[in-house]
């Protein structure tokens, strides 16, 4: 006597693949939703930080070549003095513009707070905010 197996079987559940694949797709779509949902407010701070860094390094700059774009007293001018920039009139660096080159005076203003003035020279303050 044979005995016949039914080959047509109902399995219940899900195989170990497809649920590594659910896994690993739930895990992505977090690693990509999360940072965007971090605070906005840390990534402007962040974007001043940079500002105020990079308005502080041209000045430095510039009064190394012999070009002082700062205003005693008045930092807003300052900034705005850097955003217009300006060329030494002699020296190697003759011609050579020193300017913030595609910062709006927006951005520059919200970066205030983390500059200084002091006599005339600018600078950066980090924990400033």
């Amino acid at each position: 006597m044979k005995t016949r197996f039914s080959t047509s079987r109902i399995q219940g559940g899900f195989s170990l693949f497809e649920m590594l694949l659910v896994v690993s797709l739930i895990g992505i779509m977090t690693a990509i939703v999360v940072p965007t949902m971090t605070s906005h407010s840390q990534y402007e701070a962040a974007r001043n930080r940079r500002n105020a860094q990079e308005m502080t390094a041209i000045c430095a700059s510039a009064q190394v070549a012999g070009l002082n774009l700062v205003i005693p007293g008045d930092l807003e001018a300052t900034v705005r003095n850097i955003l217009t920039g300006g060329a030494p009139s002699d020296g190697i660096f003759k011609g050579q513009r020193f300017r913030a080159s595609g910062m709006k005076e927006a951005d520059a203003m919200k970066a205030l707070s983390y500059l200084q003035l002091q006599g005339s020279s600018l600078f950066y303050q980090a924990g400033t905010m």
